[in-house]
């Protein structure tokens, strides 16, 4: 966050911009580069990926494979976008012949539960008291639009899908993972989830930066204090 104003002769308008960008991992590191020119670049600081470290702690990876031959229990995640979410839920028929080795069920984001309208879909409703133990309960992983569960979910090692509202922009934050699925629609949807195979995930390492004793954090916190 910054008040620091930039004007532009040339024009009109303020651009306010900050005077430093936190980036938690290798990940948002290399692609925040991507997009950037060399000025904005100078303002990235590393930082270790607070809201992550419930994967440190629980860094024992789930190895087990997809069995071919049980009921798979599918778990399909809301975004904070109401209408990305109505439309997962819109693109697949819990009573779908295809899928009647499969439970389907439901978790909302915080912000945006739609847990009635995924009831009257036909969708059983993720109780569990975290995200972690969703994950964990489920074989496979679907999760609307900009959710980052998708990088929670790959490092627990499981086969992820990413639904997208053809409507809208690709902004998961799994979109440069290599292994991730992506689905447009029904169709594609259901045929990810039948063929829906064991993946290796990344690395936590390269992902996020996890160290809880919080080196980055404070190397750069005094930096920005000394300098004031």
């Amino acid at each position: 966050y910054s008040l620091t104003k930039i004007n532009y002769p040339s024009k009109k308008s303020t651009l306010l911009l900050p005077d430093k960008i936190a980036v938690n991992g290798f990940l948002a590191d290399k692609t925040i580069k991507q997009g950037i020119n060399k000025t904005i670049e100078n303002k990235l600081i590393q930082v270790e990926a607070l809201r992550f470290f419930h994967l440190k702690k629980n860094k024992k990876v789930l190895n087990r494979r997809v069995s071919s031959n049980k009921t798979k229990n599918v778990l399909l995640i809301g975004d904070i976008d109401i209408e990305n979410t109505k439309s997962l839920l819109n693109s697949i028929n819990p009573n779908e012949k295809r899928l009647r080795k499969y439970n389907l069920s439901f978790r909302g984001h915080p912000g945006a539960l739609l847990v009635s309208f995924a009831k009257s879909s036909g969708f059983k409703i993720s109780n569990e008291n975290n995200i972690y133990d969703a994950l964990k309960n489920n074989d496979i992983i679907i999760v609307s639009g900009s959710s980052s569960v998708a990088l929670e979910s790959i490092v627990l090692n499981k086969p992820t899908v990413v639904f997208l509202n053809n409507k809208q922009l690709n902004l998961s934050p799994a979109s440069e993972i290599k292994g991730i699925q992506f689905a447009q629609n029904s169709n594609d949807l259901i045929e990810l989830i039948i063929s829906c195979k064991y993946k290796k995930p990344n690395s936590m390492n390269n992902l996020f930066w996890l160290d809880k004793k919080l080196n980055k954090w404070n190397r750069n916190l005094e930096k920005l204090i000394n300098a004031n």
